[in-house]
């Protein structure tokens, strides 16, 4: 329904509607090509542009979004209660941005919560929501002098051990480093 509502004049109002606005425009833009072509079986559509796809999409983010928020929400409520003095210093940023808690958020009172986001960003750290990313390598990739890693192969890194590498005691929760 967002892809053919984007198909006519509605205007985009969420990032479902922007990316069915671009699909459209690469959807027009292979069927304009495959007509120019002289073998239009061998012109590929483009990838996500299915309704399946589209669907199977934004079930994956519903369900993996739904997840991550749930987990880093509990790891911060873990954090914050392991960490009193963590605890106290957010509460006390919170009163300085937000004097008046019940004033709605915006962007720049965001920007303002300089200390809340070096807790966020230490619980992702510590406790990344995605602990695995799975990625296809699109090329040969040379990943060292002795390894090439083939066009084609499924590489899996871990973000869980990259979380840990460069930092001084990497396993202690610190949101001031």
């Amino acid at each position: 329904m967002r892809k053919a509502a984007q198909d006519g004049d509605v205007q985009p109002v969420c990032l479902l509607d922007f990316w069915m606005a671009d699909t459209n425009l690469r959807l027009d833009e292979w069927e304009k090509t495959k007509s120019e072509s002289n073998d239009p079986e061998s012109v590929p559509r483009p990838p996500h542009s299915t309704d399946y796809e589209i669907g199977s999409t934004v079930l994956d983010f519903l369900f993996a979004a739904q997840d991550a928020s749930s987990a880093s929400l509990t790891w911060v409520c873990h954090f914050l209660a392991k960490h009193p003095e963590v605890l106290a210093k957010v509460r006390a940023e919170q009163k300085e941005v937000r004097p008046d808690d019940s004033a709605p958020l915006s962007l720049n009172v965001l920007n303002q919560m300089t200390y809340t986001r070096q807790v966020v960003r230490e619980v992702l750290r510590i406790r990344a929501p995605a602990t695995l990313v799975p990625h296809m390598a699109l090329a040969n990739f040379k990943l060292s002098d002795d390894v090439v890693i083939p066009k084609g192969t499924l590489v899996v890194p871990s973000v869980y051990s990259s979380s840990f590498q460069g930092f001084p005691n990497p396993h202690t929760f610190d949101p001031d480093r």
